[in-house]
């Protein structure tokens, strides 16, 4: 998707750089650098597998 999502309540995390928004039924993440340029779109289940993945392998 392009363009940034305002309404959206994005979550910020300083140690990547990177923003997470948590929809029903889809997680959204972009560069806090580049509020207003693209962002990833991933169903919740994708995400919380992608997760769980690296949690165990990390």
């Amino acid at each position: 998707m392009i363009g940034g999502s305002p309404s959206l309540a994005w979550r910020g995390n300083s140690y990547s750089g990177g923003e997470v928004a948590f929809t029903a039924p889809a997680v959204r993440v972009r560069d806090s650098e580049d509020p207003s340029g693209p962002h990833l779109t991933a169903g919740a289940s994708s995400w919380f597998g992608l997760l769980t993945s690296v949690t165990r392998t990390g």
